[in-house]
């Protein structure tokens, strides 16, 4: 008879609340701001709503596609602060020479690649974490269940 998997820890759980909740944070923005490159940008949020509700129910293949999955986002949140800041710093130089009523507008990178990066050093650090690695050994691997019906 097939054992139930087992609950995952509560940190897990909010781990996927955190990654939907970054997937529809930066869904408005990629919309309005970047609506040429949403075709590029929609699957990644998919996937992170993906990551998120896989993160409720682990298995062993979980890891290598959160630790993946980071990797290009870790950069990607770099390169967001970095644009907030420069364009932040554009606007202050506009603003000195009488413009720079859209200056504000550097602060939506810079938060998007706060919130990203963060949600990346949590994943990181929670990887690493003897909880997780507990956690996804105590579950069954999903290639023996189908083994076994």
């Amino acid at each position: 008879m097939l054992e139930m998997k087992k609950n995952p820890p509560i940190l897990l759980r909010m781990l996927g609340l955190a990654h939907i909740g970054i997937a529809i944070v930066h869904l408005p923005n990629i919309l309005f701001f970047t609506l040429l490159s949403a075709p590029i940008f929609l699957p990644l949020l998919l996937w992170l709503v993906f990551l998120g509700g896989w993160l409720w129910r682990p298995d062993k293949k979980l890891q290598t596609a959160l630790r993946r999955t980071h990797y290009v986002l870790a950069p990607y949140a770099v390169f967001l602060i970095a644009f907030g800041i420069n364009a932040l710093h554009g606007a202050q130089l506009s603003a000195g020479k009488g413009g720079g009523l859209m200056g504000a507008f550097g602060l939506i990178p810079l938060a998007m690649g706060t919130l990203s990066g963060a949600l990346s050093l949590a994943t990181f650090g929670i990887l690493h974490s003897t909880a997780f690695k507990t956690s996804i050994e105590s579950q069954p691997d999903p290639s023996e269940e189908n083994a076994l019906k």
